[in-house]
């Protein structure tokens, strides 16, 4: 029968061995964190004391979320990543000769939009 799941993990159903290793991780938590506080203390290395800071608010915090524009130059949510091009991959505007091989090179790379 093709096309049909016909075996493994039932959805929702958690990994076994990736929970037993967590269980079995678990216990030393405070002595890893307490390694990393030393680190973060004591360490000669700058290198070592921010990484080990950095594992820290991590933990604590959660990592820092990183800031993503979506905006396009046009006020869309897509940007165009071919400003000279239409949706068809067609010059938008009659191409002077300094920008001809620019304009080609992005109607080679020029890929339909999905969806």
């Amino acid at each position: 029968m093709r096309g049909r799941k016909t075996g493994g993990r039932r959805i929702g159903t958690r990994n076994k061995s990736t929970m037993d290793l967590k269980a079995l991780a678990q216990p030393y938590g405070p002595d890893a964190i307490e390694v990393l506080a030393k680190v973060m203390r004591e360490s000669p290395s700058d290198t070592a004391r921010i990484a080990a800071a950095r594992e820290l608010l991590d933990r604590a915090y959660g990592k820092a979320k990183q800031p993503i524009d979506h905006a396009a130059e046009d006020g869309s949510m897509s940007p165009n990543p071919y400003p000279n091009l239409d949706h068809r991959g067609i010059p938008l505007k009659p191409v002077s000769k300094e920008n001809a091989e620019r304009v080609y090179m992005e109607m080679i790379a020029w890929r339909p939009p999905k969806g």
